[in-house]
């Protein structure tokens, strides 16, 4: 799919990126899914995987040149971009700000590791929860900033 952005211009670039992005989404979100909920550790442990291949994969994308080059060409084209519809407009502005968050190769590396390193820790925060059921506070110090709404009287 990502082949076919060479041979398509205009609007219809936009429209494959963004089902590329979905197809992403969909996966990433299924193997989010099994990965925090599947009992089975084996299954759990290949979801996990599978999201952090995947995940990994569209960091990449989002960090490519090329195709930060084909979406910006996008805006650059004043009669293309005033053919899209505000939701066009909109969709093609969040795709530049992920191309602008990658940054160059030097970020993107930095970015996908703790990227990676927050997914993985929330996995397993979510799938071994602390054994304690309440935290232990010596001093109301410790709840400072705390809005009170969170606190448990």
């Amino acid at each position: 799919m990502v082949n076919e952005l060479d041979t398509i211009k205009g609007v219809k670039v936009l429209k494959k990126l963004d089902q590329i992005s979905n197809l992403f989404c969909s996966g990433l979100d299924s193997f989010e899914t099994i990965r925090n909920l599947h009992p089975n550790e084996t299954f759990a442990q290949a979801a996990n995987d599978c999201y952090n291949v995947l995940g990994n994969y569209m960091q990449y994308l989002n960090s490519s040149n090329k195709l930060f080059s084909i979406t910006e060409s996008i805006q650059k084209d004043k009669d293309v971009y005033n053919s899209l519809t505000n939701e066009e407009k909109i969709v093609l502005q969040i795709f530049l700000q992920d191309f602008h968050q990658m940054g160059d190769s030097n970020q993107r590396e930095k970015f996908v590791h703790l990227n990676d390193k927050i997914s993985n820790l929330s996995t397993q925060f979510l799938r071994y929860p602390p054994s304690e059921q309440y935290l232990s506070i010596d001093s109301i110090e410790e709840l400072r900033g705390i809005p009170s709404q969170f606190l448990y009287k």
